[in-house]
């Protein structure tokens, strides 16, 4: 009957479980989009201040910020209470459905508008999309546009003296940094210059954050498993049945709990993988499986990027 036995954590017999639960096969997909369409991002972020004043809505903007008046933001100081209220309003609300100021690309807002000042102020930039995800308000003013901040740019080591490194670790001084990817980072000779979890990578004088997993070993001591298989730089359980990789949450007899379902299943890679969303419906239970935490905000089920293995720079903390 497609049944398993499994030990009772007390040691003293057992009871049986399901050994496949006939669920649908993982998705692959997350609740993590934040759109679908462009204006699915004109949406007011949680928390969102004018000042000392909270907004909640559109409507507050403009009643409590702008006095219902908007006409006055072609003349408001940019850092003012009326003028970042006068930025919220264009920004997320007003006619920013039909504006084209955002486009969704791969589930994540992001947003295209033009901007003259850096920070979240008329004529700026947005610090945060509609889900509060943060974003870089720094204006590029030699293109107008909302880009990464230029902090301790370069394009040689040399460039960096007397720049902010970029993960601001400190000040660069007497060719202390090296540069990778536009950035500064202080330099390492060996690995004992690296914070714990990272190496020096000595032809690039940068240490590398260790990420992963490099054999199996490791994996079943990062998670108290041992039958864990380090696959390409991660930990992946093994598994036969679905029963391995989580309990069925049904009960062999009153009182004696067989273990919840926590939406991981055996995949037909032969490893456990969460059962993922499959339509938006799914991502709107909350303190559901498929919506961890149970956020209170909509997301849509999207196919997230694939993850790659980059290198993730870090300075040294000491040299």
């Amino acid at each position: 009957m497609g049944l398993v036995c499994v030990p009772s954590a007390s040691g003293a017999g057992g009871l049986c479980d399901l050994a496949s639960y006939g669920l649908m096969a993982p998705t692959g997909k997350t609740c993590s989009g934040e759109c679908a369409k462009g204006a699915d991002c004109c949406e007011l972020p949680l928390n969102t201040t004018v000042g000392t004043v909270a907004v909640k809505t559109c409507q507050d903007v403009l009643a409590l910020a702008l006095s219902g008046n908007t006409t006055q933001c072609g003349s408001a100081v940019p850092d003012s209470s009326v003028g970042v209220g006068c930025f919220l309003y264009s920004t997320y609300c007003s006619t920013c459905a039909t504006s084209n100021l955002w486009s969704c690309n791969a589930g994540q807002c992001v947003y295209g508008g033009t901007c003259q000042n850096s920070g979240v102020e008329l004529g700026g930039c947005p610090g945060q999309t509609r889900t509060g995800r943060p974003l870089s308000s720094f204006c590029d003013t030699a293109s107008g546009r909302c880009q990464l901040s230029p902090r301790g740019i370069c394009n040689t080591s040399t460039d960096c003296d007397l720049k902010g490194t970029t993960d601001n670790a400190g000040t660069c001084r007497g060719g202390d940094c090296t540069c990778y990817q536009g950035g500064c980072y202080f330099s390492c000779a060996s690995t004992l210059d690296c914070a714990q979890g990272s190496s020096c990578n000595t032809v690039m004088k940068l240490c590398v954050q260790d990420g992963g997993c490099s054999s199996d070993a490791q994996c079943a001591s990062q998670l108290g498993v041992v039958n864990t298989k380090c696959v390409g730089g991660a930990c992946k359980i093994s598994c036969t049945s679905d029963r391995e990789c989580g309990g069925s949450g049904l009960q062999s007899s009153p009182g004696t709990d067989a273990g919840s379902f926590e939406g991981q299943v055996c995949g037909s890679d032969g490893f456990c993988q969460a059962l993922g969303c499959a339509t938006y419906a799914d991502c709107q239970q909350l303190n559901h499986n498929m919506n961890p935490g149970g956020s209170t905000l909509n997301y849509f089920c999207v196919t997230p990027p694939a993850s790659t293995a980059a290198l993730v720079p870090a300075s040294a903390i000491t040299n």
